[in-house]
């Protein structure tokens, strides 16, 4: 028994030893299991991974994601830059990297005949970014109109930005400017103390060691004093009376983030701006629901919105992705389909345009009202511009500061 240890040990048959028996099946195990994982990813050999190009949806979901800030207001001298960043939903083939093909249309005349504009491709930090710099209006006024068709050519995948219509900054040839003085602290009244839990007179706060603290999303006065609060963590709207000091609730479909209005008539909006599955879909549909005094939902439908910024007092939904209003409800409650809120999409008259932390632009389009706010300290993000009566209030958010102009 020793001599033939010996032997097989020394290989002098040529009978490979034990050493590199395990060697050889490891490396067939360790090859038959990348040969699964290859069949079970890609399907087999050469074949190539369904797209699944009909779970997009173009006014909510479109296959391709078009990253772009478009510009608000802006000067009639001004040039104005444009910046265009890319995501694709889907996977290619064998990981090949997604790089679409875009052409910017552009025209700085009324009716439908567009130009082609050169893109230029820049490296932003390893990300590609196509640009491009345009007058924001020609000698004879006619102001800056343009959209963007995108194609990513292995998939054969077409895009249009924004899926209907232009986007159009709002050109204004001289803006009145406001110089701030210094920040003035003043004295401020508690109107709402609400505990953090789950009880009827509690505001709902989820926090963990690793997700963030969030607790209420969003809050309406009504022109009697009235507060809504939108409590998504408890998945209700809490109606607070500030005169008497009495609060009830009641149950609605939230459970991410969502905005909430009442009107002079205790009716209560509330925007779900996670929304709901599409069927045969990825997307989330944002919803809508509005209830009557007594906490009954009389209304619910989808907003088509792709990036929703917000619930205004007359139920219209900014769509951050082209700056265009969305009207979901007719002047008598009714839902409008997706079609009708795709044509009635407008220009809000309110417009803000942060230019950095001390200048902001506010105009009123409907009484021909620009101004450009400036100041020495911080002003921050505009939390609120509304007109009231002949006046104007603007909201400034820095920090942990508000400032009200």
């Amino acid at each position: 028994m020793t001599d033939v240890f010996r032997e097989s040990s020394g290989n002098r048959r040529g009978f490979p030893s034990l050493h590199r028996l395990r060697q050889i099946g490891l490396w067939l195990i360790l090859g038959f299991t990348i040969g699964w994982l290859n069949m079970a990813i890609f399907g087999g050999v050469g074949a190539k991974p369904s797209l699944y190009l009909d779970r997009f949806d173009p006014d909510i979901y479109p296959a391709i994601d078009i990253g772009h800030t478009p510009p608000v207001l802006v000067r009639s001298d001004e040039t104005v830059r444009l910046e265009f960043r890319f995501a694709c939903g889907y996977q290619l083939p064998n990981l090949q990297a997604c790089r679409p093909d875009a052409t910017l249309f552009a025209t700085w005349a009324p009716g439908d005949r567009f130009a082609p504009i050169p893109l230029v491709e820049e490296n932003h930090d390893s990300l590609r970014v196509l640009t491009a710099a345009l007058p924001a209006a020609h000698r004879d006024r006619q102001t800056l109109r343009y959209y963007l068709d995108v194609r990513e050519s292995q998939a054969g995948v077409p895009v249009r930005y924004p899926s209907v219509g232009t986007i159009e900054p709002v050109v204004v040839p001289v803006y009145t400017r406001i110089q701030l003085p210094a920040g003035q602290q003043l004295p401020t009244e508690l109107v709402l103390r609400l505990p953090w839990g789950n009880g009827s007179d509690n505001a709902g706060l989820a926090a963990g060691s690793e997700q963030v603290t969030v607790g209420p999303d969003s809050l309406d006065v009504s022109p009697n004093g009235t507060i809504a609060l939108l409590d998504h963590v408890n998945t209700r709207v809490m109606i607070v009376n500030t005169h008497t000091h009495t609060s009830r609730s009641y149950a609605v479909p939230v459970k991410g983030v969502g905005d909430v209005a009442i009107d002079a008539a205790g009716r209560v909006a509330v925007l779900d701006m996670v929304g709901v599955p599409a069927a045969g879909s990825k997307a989330r549909i944002p919803q809508i629901y509005q209830f009557d005094p007594n906490g009954k939902m009389t209304v619910t439908g989808s907003v088509f919105a792709r990036r929703p910024g917000g619930l205004n007092s007359d139920l219209t939904v900014l769509d951050r992705a082209d700056g265009r209003m969305v009207r979901p409800l007719t002047a008598n409650g009714q839902m409008q389909n997706r079609d009708t809120q795709r044509l009635s999409r407008s220009r809000p008259d309110l417009q803000v345009q942060w230019l950095d932390d001390y200048r902001t632009r506010l105009a009123d389009l409907q009484h021909g009202v620009a101004v450009e706010i400036m100041s020495d300290t911080p002003l921050g993000a505009v939390a609120h511009f509304g007109r009231v009566g002949q006046a104007y209030v603007s909201v400034f958010e820095w920090m942990q500061h508000l400032r009200v102009v």
